[in-house]
């Protein structure tokens, strides 16, 4: 399995307890198919930085994850039909970690 972090935009004029349990509902399509929840932080509403389907805030959301490609589709899936959540982004830790490397700098 690889380590994942998604970053879910969710629609920021629904109560507290409403993003917790949407929250608690992406990471069960993630422990249904084959994941394990590592972390999870609410980084709670912000400004988008342009409108997202008229929406100009959004309650941020990061979740960590291990999980096959089967557990990344299957997530993406979900997320494509679900009304509440304008955006999202999933990478993985090694993609995050290689970009973290210094450039090589060549000269003539």
């Amino acid at each position: 399995m690889k380590a994942y972090d998604s970053l879910i935009i969710l629609k920021a004029n629904q109560s507290e307890e409403d993003i917790e349990a949407q929250v608690a509902t992406i990471e069960s399509w993630i422990t249904g198919s084959e994941g394990a929840i590592l972390n999870r932080n609410i980084w709670g509403v912000r400004e988008l930085a342009t409108p997202i389907n008229k929406q100009t805030k959004g309650c941020y959301v990061l979740i960590q994850f291990d999980g096959t490609p089967k557990t990344v589709a299957e997530l993406r899936r979900k997320i494509q039909v679900t009304e509440t959540i304008l955006r999202d982004l999933t990478v993985t830790l090694d993609s995050v970690e290689g970009s973290k490397k210094p450039a090589e700098v060549t000269s003539n």
